[in-house]
């Protein structure tokens, strides 16, 4: 059993969608950010997509153990290297080792750079690898970080671009040095292809314990090719799109494959079609940014994200198959440990840290950044059925 002060224990309670909820359902006014025009959109709140889990029974959050660092940075996908360490990206601030949100406006502030977060999950710290306050190497180039994977002792990159409130394409950039230096791909998808903020499918430590030979790779679905150039919205309906790519050819535009549906059989069709490609997930509450990574003992794939909008939401989802079947692990509304400290449009994501998957294998440490712009991490258990 975990050892808590105070534990905050979520079950998702039936096939229906009976949601754990603080408030009554009620409506919601959606902002286009960075767009030329302003949708408010009216919507209820949707119930849960998918059926409950037949694995996973539900979660727990030690909300005691909450640690907040790097006030003013976000995003923070992570993944585990070689070296043992593990790297995360931030936009937007000046990474760790600053004490307020204020600092990170200075000449420390990125728009993106990447800390090496070192020790364990109940004493770690965060160094600074490429940007942000004494950095020990400058960053390079500007956008947003939201997908990192180490394969052989090599990082890579999904960034979205070329700024930090515009996004309309994304790259991948690559690290030979463990994140001293980084090189942005010549090629990019865009938001006219329906396509942002992609993120890497993390396996265990410097990519052990893969299914195959494959890179796996979510993305948003763009629900409306935008007519100017504009930062990321909760899309509506919110759809996830899956690519997959030799791990060797990971910076071969050419040769990324996209889930296409199921043939006869039942097995997934793979295409180099991008119109072809079909969705693998959708939630009609919508989705902004996902973070996926397969859990090291029950081999299910958990995905991660906050519907709707920016006020405290949390869903958790895992499938037997990188492409589903989904189901539904925790579908939270106005969850207290994920609000915002006040009303805003920023990211609200959550990563779990696949180093530090512990005990017997369910405790876990949850990485997130609920609107606040920082590093937030705090305890918890998955309660397997």
């Amino acid at each position: 059993m975990m050892k808590t002060s105070v534990i905050l224990m979520v079950l998702l309670a039936s096939a229906a969608g009976v949601q754990a909820e603080s408030r009554a359902a009620g409506t919601a006014v959606i902002e286009v950010v960075g767009a030329e025009r302003k949708d408010s959109l009216d919507r209820p709140w949707e119930p849960c997509p998918y059926p409950p889990s037949e694995t996973i029974a539900g979660i727990e959050f030690e909300v005691s153990t909450r640690r907040t660092e790097a006030p003013g940075s976000d995003i923070w996908p992570i993944t585990w290297a070689d070296d043992n360490h593990q790297y995360a990206a931030f936009g937007d601030g000046a990474g760790f080792g600053v004490a307020n949100a204020k600092a990170q406006q200075g000449k420390d502030r990125a728009s993106l750079g990447v800390t090496r977060i070192e020790g364990s999950f109940d004493n770690y710290r965060g160094a600074n690898a490429w940007g942000g306050f004494r950095a020990e190497n400058p960053a390079q180039f500007t956008g947003k970080g939201t997908g990192l994977l180490c394969i052989g002792g090599v990082l890579y990159m999904m960034v979205a671009g070329p700024g930090s409130l515009c996004v309309p394409q994304t790259r991948v950039a690559v690290s030979y040095d463990h994140a001293r230096s980084w090189r942005l791909s010549d090629w990019k998808w865009t938001m006219q292809d329906r396509l942002c903020a992609g993120t890497f499918l993390n396996f265990g430590k410097d990519y052990q314990g893969a299914r195959d030979e494959y890179v796996y790779v979510y993305f948003t679905r763009i629900a409306e090719p935008p007519d100017r150039p504009r930062n990321w919205i909760h899309e509506v309906p919110g759809r996830v799109d899956l690519a997959r790519v030799p791990r060797e050819r990971v910076l071969a535009q050419k040769a990324y494959e996209w889930f296409a549906g199921w043939d006869e059989t039942g097995r997934p069709r793979w295409t180099g079609d991008l119109k072809a490609r079909t969705h693998v997930f959708e939630d009609r509450n919508g989705i902004k940014v996902v973070s996926v990574s397969c859990h090291p003992t029950l081999r299910r794939y958990l995905l991660l994200y906050n519907p709707k909008d920016n006020r405290g939401h949390f869903a958790l989802f895992e499938s037997p198959e990188p492409w589903g079947p989904w189901r539904a692990v925790a579908y939270l509304r106005d969850h207290p440990p994920f609000r915002p400290p006040e009303e805003n449009r920023r990211i609200s994501i959550f990563h779990f840290a696949p180093k530090w998957w512990r005990g017997d294998g369910l405790e876990f440490t949850l990485i997130f950044n609920p609107g606040d712009d920082a590093w937030n991490t705090m305890h918890g258990r998955l309660l397997p059925r």
